[in-house]
C-alpha cells in the first residue's frame, strides 16, 4: 500500500487502481431522472417493435435482439 492508500498491482503491462466513485447529493434527482426516461424510452420502444412485428416476436432470439438494441446507449 502506498501512501496515498491507493494499491498498486503491476501485471504484464496492466496497473490496476482502486477507484472510488463518490457522488453528490445534488446529482442524485438528474441521474435517477435520466434512467426513468432511459427505461420508458426503452419500454415504448420494445412494446412498438411487438405490435409491429408480433410474428417475429415470438422467435426469442429476436426478442432479446430487440431489447440489447434499446438498452443499448446511442451512439
Amino acid at each position: 500500500m502506498y501512501p496515498d492508500g491507493n494499491k498498486t498491482y503491476c501485471s504484464n503491462y496492466f496497473v490496476y487502481h482502486r477507484i472510488s466513485v463518490e457522488i453528490e447529493k445534488s446529482s442524485i434527482k438528474p441521474l435517477l431522472l435520466s434512467v426513468v426516461s432511459r427505461m420508458v424510452i426503452m419500454a415504448i420502444g420494445t412494446a412498438i417493435f411487438i405490435q409491429l412485428f408480433s410474428g417475429l416476436v415470438a422467435d426469442k432470439t429476436f426478442f432479446i435482439a430487440i431489447l440489447l438494441y434499446f438498452m443499448c446507449p446511442p451512439a
